[in-house]
């Protein structure tokens, strides 16, 4: 799915989960995640890949059905888009429990010229 943004990109999970974000002004952004399943605990992956089109930053924060959700990357630091091109990949895992819906996202990325 494409997106053109210089912000907050928001993305129906029923439309895939694969998301292309041609980056045309701004940094770092939030990537509102919507229609996630959550017919009980499962873990789910996306990729997003971001172009730099006079803009540059990565994802940094994730909303997911409405719920704010920590990134926790690989490396422990967010990093930053060094290039033309970043592919970030994400998992998430839906972890039901006794008091609420809980949602927690690993990412990584990688820089491309």
């Amino acid at each position: 799915y494409y997106y053109t943004a210089s912000g907050t990109v928001t993305h129906n999970y029923n439309n895939g989960n694969t998301i292309w974000v041609y980056k045309t002004g701004g940094g770092n952004f939030t990537l509102q995640m919507t229609n996630v399943p959550t017919d009980g605990p499962h873990g789910y992956g996306f990729t997003v890949v971001v172009q730099s089109q006079g803009g540059s930053g990565l994802p940094t924060s994730i909303t997911i059905n409405g719920q704010s959700t920590a990134i926790y990357w690989s490396g422990g630091n967010a990093p930053g888009m060094d290039g033309t091109y970043a592919v970030c990949s994400f998992s998430a895992a839906y972890i039901t429990n006794s008091n609420n819906h809980a949602y927690t996202v690993f990412g990584s990325a990688v820089n491309y010229s």
